[in-house]
């Protein structure tokens, strides 16, 4: 260390001093020598000497404190810093230190406070910024983004064109549902932008897309999609394409949940309405959906008039499956179980009777049936996902068990299935996962000198 540099701290040390009586001031300045050596050890006994020489002295605990911060120590920088306010409670580098203290304690109530004491003493507006920012972060570590508000709002009118800020805004604004105002914050944001690097402008891109789909603004939202589709943000917006939905609609369209499948088809179309294979499977559920009586009872004379079994077989389980569409579940039934006594091996046949049994509010019988086609070693990667998906359904659906419901879920994981699977899982855990990114909650950690 230089002597200029040693020779400049110690004048500034005593114009930091000048205001308190010279009691113990000697041990102070000792005590700095041995912290610059590094001797921590002997500097804190020299401290002790300064305060306990002029024990009303805020300035000499507040430099134990920092101390105790250097050497990681952070139980008793926290004690001393809290002292050092007692003592004087405009000391903003106190209420710094105490801050990260706090936070890298995880004792976020006090880090907060701690940070909202530092703004109101700070002149500096870029500071002051950087601890609403800080506050922001605790509070999305939280999850409790929406208590952000005040402190977006208070930064704002320090710094409107702040792109963390406006990014923050966005993110909270459609957080709840104000999607107008988000869409305004990131237009402002990405005309503000001045990199190339999607790991910079994506997550901008993003509260821009997010926005434009919750306003049914679809082709608006495509083309911010586009721009933020990087790295995480991917499986986030996948989610709000036409593909997604349909991939849904397929899932439950499979295990003869047909309400549900025309549902997310209907979104799907809203979002792209060209969308051809969308189309063609609804216009399956809706011929499935048109009277079926006279089919049926054509089907019923072709099974009886049949003599060879298999043909037999094949005629009743047509028959099975258009009743079941035609909401007769009880005569569906009667259907399975006949055609599984020619064709004991017919899984599909199974599975539907299985259905059959759901629909009449029996499920006891079809989940052992699931669980005894799930253990088939021969059975198919997508017929297993189809028959896990269903297991899942008839224990969360008739409340069962939420247990094993998650369970056979998630080895439906897989195939076709894996999105419906996460829905279901979501479902069963209060409702959708989060459809935000991540927020950096990292705050600094390094002691602030006086």
């Amino acid at each position: 260390m230089s002597k200029i540099y040693i020779f400049l701290s110690t004048v500034f040390l005593f114009s930091c001093l000048t205001s308190y009586a010279q009691e113990g001031l000697d041990f102070v300045l000792k005590a700095e020598e041995f912290k610059r050596s590094k001797n921590y050890d002997a500097a804190l006994i020299e401290y002790d000497k300064a305060i306990k020489a002029d024990p009303k002295n805020a300035e000499f605990v507040f430099r134990k404190a920092q101390l105790y911060f250097i050497k990681k120590d952070a139980d008793n920088a926290i004690q001393y810093f809290e002292k050092a306010i007692a003592m004087q409670d405009n000391n903003l580098n106190a209420y710094l230190n105490l801050a990260k203290l706090y936070t890298i304690k995880a004792s976020n109530e006090p880090a907060i406070k701690a940070f909202e004491n530092a703004y109101k003493l700070e002149t500096d507006n870029a500071k002051k910024i950087e601890y609403k920012i800080n506050i922001i972060k605790i509070l999305n570590k939280l999850n409790r983004f929406t208590d952000s508000e005040v402190h977006i709002k208070d930064a704002l009118v320090l710094a409107p064109n702040d792109l963390s800020l406006l990014y923050f805004d966005a993110r909270l604004a459609n957080t709840k549902g104000a999607y107008d105002r988000a869409k305004q914050s990131m237009l402002k944001a990405t005309s503000l932008l001045k990199t190339d690097d999607p790991k910079e402008f994506a997550k901008f891109y993003y509260e821009l897309g997010y926005a434009y789909y919750y306003l049914e603004k679809y082709n608006d939202s495509k083309l911010a999609f586009d721009k933020a589709n990087f790295g995480p943000f991917k499986s986030l917006i996948f989610r709000m394409t036409p593909p997604y939905f349909f991939n849904l609609a397929m899932s439950y369209y499979k295990v003869y949940e047909i309400e549900e499948s025309k549902k997310y088809l209907e979104m799907a179309l809203k979002i792209k309405t060209d969308f051809t294979q969308a189309h063609d499977l609804l216009l399956k559920i809706v011929a499935m959906n048109a009277d079926k009586n006279a089919v049926i009872e054509s089907m019923k004379r072709a099974a009886e008039y049949e003599k060879e079994p298999q043909k037999k077989a094949a005629n009743i389980a047509l028959l099975c499956e258009n009743q079941f569409y035609a909401g007769k579940y009880q005569d569906a039934l009667a259907s399975a179980n006949a055609c599984l006594v020619i064709q004991p091996q017919n899984t599909q046949i199974a599975f539907l009777k299985v259905m059959c049994l759901y629909k009449l509010k029996k499920p006891d019988e079809g989940i052992t049936i699931l669980q005894n086609l799930t253990k088939v070693p021969t059975l198919e990667q997508d017929l297993r996902a189809q028959y896990n998906f269903a297991l899942g359904l008839l224990y969360s659906k008739t409340g069962k068990d939420l247990k094993m419901a998650e369970t056979a879920f998630k080895k439906a994981d897989f195939a076709g299935f894996k999105y419906a699977a996460m829905v279901e899982i979501e479902n069963i855990h209060g409702g959708k996962a989060e459809d935000q990114p991540v927020l950096d909650t990292n705050v600094s950690t390094e002691p602030t000198d006086n």
